[in-house]
C-alpha cells in the first residue's frame, strides 16, 4: 500500500498516477506506472490519500542480486485552484505528492539469492553438460547427455527442486530446463540403459532371434541335430559370413561359447562341411 501526504487539508483529486522504477544495484531495469481515476481513499484529517497496489516485480527482475523499487505519485485535480469560492478548498492542479518523509518516493528492497542448476548421470560410462552457477528465472538452459559406448539415453528425471523449474523435454537427450522461481536450486539427472540388439541363428532355411544386451554373451543358440544335417555334411560351427562350399570361411567359431560378447545386430549362420572331402 502506498500512502502520500500534501499540505492542503482539503483537494479536489479528479485522477491520479502511482509511478514505479525497478533497480538492480544502481542501475534501473524496468519501470511502469498504474493511474486510477478513484485513486484510494482520502483522509482530510490527517492530509493523505492511499492506494493499495499489486505489481509481480519478481518477474521483471534478471537474476540473483540486490533490488530496489521506487514508488512516488503525481495526482491531478480541477484547473481552478478554489472552489464554491472557499479559498481554503484547493485543487491539487498537477502537484506531486509526497510520502510521509518528504523523501518524494517510497524505497523497497530485496535480495534474490543465487541458485545453481546442477546436471548429473545416474549411470557409470556417460557425460553430461549443462550446470549453471547464478541462474535467471524465465531463461531456458540447455542441458545434453551423451551416452557412454553401448548405452543409450533412457530420460530425465527432476531429483531437486521440482518446484522451481520446468523440463522441456524428459526423453531428449538435448533439451532445456528454465527457472520457473528462485525457490531452490535444482538438480536434474540422465538415465541411460544398456543397449540391446538382435542376433540372428540362421540354420539351413530356419531362422530365429534373440535379444542379447551389450556386452553379454549368447544364450540361445540353436541346438543342431546330427541325426538330421542337410546332405549328410557335419554341423562344424558358425559363421557371420553367407557360406557356401566346401572351403572354410574366413572366421568361423565351433560352438556357441566361442561368439565373442555382442556389440551390434549380428546374424550368424550354422556351417555344415565336410572338409575331409
Amino acid at each position: 500500500e502506498a500512502k502520500f501526504w500534501r499540505v492542503y487539508a482539503y483537494g479536489n483529486i479528479c485522477d491520479a498516477t502511482l509511478f514505479w522504477e525497478l533497480y538492480k544495484g544502481n542501475s534501473k531495469i524496468s519501470n511502469g506506472s498504474e493511474t486510477s481515476t478513484s485513486f484510494g481513499s482520502w483522509s482530510g484529517n490527517n492530509c493523505s490519500i492511499s492506494e493499495t497496489l499489486s505489481i509481480d516485480f519478481l518477474s521483471k527482475t534478471t537474476g540473483p542480486g540486490s533490488y530496489t523499487i521506487r514508488i512516488y505519485g503525481k495526482l491531478t485535480g480541477r484547473s481552478q485552484n478554489n472552489k464554491y469560492d472557499n479559498p481554503n478548498y484547493l485543487g491539487c492542479g498537477d502537484n506531486f505528492w509526497y510520502n510521509n518523509n518528504n523523501s518524494g518516493y517510497y524505497s523497497i528492497t530485496f535480495t534474490i539469492p543465487s541458485k545453481n542448476l546442477t546436471v548429473a548421470g545416474a549411470t557409470n560410462g556417460n557425460s553430461v553438460s549443462g550446470s549453471v552457477t547464478g541462474i535467471t528465472k524465465g531463461v531456458a538452459y540447455t542441458i545434453e547427455a551423451t551416452p557412454a559406448e553401448g548405452y543409450e539415453f533412457k530420460q530425465w528425471n527432476i531429483t531437486g527442486g521440482s518446484s522451481s523449474i520446468t523440463l522441456a523435454s524428459n526423453t531428449n537427450p538435448s533439451t532445456t530446463v528454465t527457472f520457473n522461481n528462485y525457490a531452490n536450486d535444482a538438480t536434474v539427472t540422465a538415465s541411460f540403459i544398456l543397449k540391446t540388439y538382435t542376433v540372428k541363428w540362421v540354420v539351413d532355411k530356419s531362422t530365429t532371434t534373440e535379444p542379447v544386451a551389450h556386452g553379454s554373451e549368447v544364450a540361445n543358440a540353436p541346438t543342431i541335430d546330427p541325426n538330421n544335417l542337410p546332405c549328410g555334411d557335419k554341423f562344424v560351427g558358425w559363421t557371420t559370413e553367407v557360406y557356401a562350399g566346401k572351403i572354410a570361411p574366413t572366421t568361423l567359431y565351433p560352438t556357441a561359447e566361442d561368439i565373442p560378447a555382442v556389440t551390434g545386430d549380428v546374424t550368424y549362420y550354422a556351417v555344415f562341411a565336410d572338409y575331409e572331402n
